[in-house]
């Protein structure tokens, strides 16, 4: 089982200096506990949590926050910003590999997100974002719980697919 509250606290103090830089606050909500691999989950925080400040508008101070939410069927967890926004043409190319949107003034090679998705795959999972131009955006990913041949779900180390009434929500990819 990890802790996502001490994940989440981890990856912020690693991104402490360009939230600094960034005038930005972050705020962290109760996050459940979920059982995956470590350093996917890892990898997922740290990604969203970079893009979230990088991308932030620097023409008012920086806001993100981190919140989760235990569902029958898994656990959701959102990183929302105050950001720049992506335009509603571009949210279906959000998570394709090598394809950066918008203004191009902050370093990156489009990989990201892509292997966000992948890493969210993996484990069953799906990531998708809401956003609106000049406002920010929430990416929103679930790390579903497994369904034994009991029939009860219950959390489990590794991957698992999702129940098929789960496969056809707001995943943009």
């Amino acid at each position: 089982m990890i802790s996502m509250e001490d994940l989440v606290a981890s990856s912020i103090r690693g991104l402490a200096r360009q939230t600094r830089e960034k005038n930005a606050a972050v705020i962290v909500n109760s996050l459940p506990d979920v059982t995956a691999d470590r350093t996917a989950l890892n990898q997922i925080m740290g990604n969203l949590l970079d893009n979230a400040i990088k991308y932030l508008d620097s023409g008012r101070p920086g806001r993100i926050e981190i919140s989760g939410e235990r569902t029958s069927t898994g656990v959701i967890y959102r990183v929302r910003d105050n950001g720049r926004g992506i335009s509603r043409d571009d949210l279906p190319k959000l998570f394709n590999i090598f394809r950066r949107l918008g203004q191009l003034d902050v370093p990156g090679e489009g990989v990201g997100l892509a292997f966000v998705r992948a890493l969210i795959r993996l484990h069953g999972g799906r990531i998708w974002c809401e956003s609106e131009e000049g406002v920010g955006s929430t990416f929103s990913f679930v790390i579903p719980l497994a369904r034994h041949a009991s029939g009860q779900l219950q959390e489990k180390r590794g991957w698992t697919t999702l129940p098929e009434e789960e496969k056809n929500v707001a995943d943009p990819t």
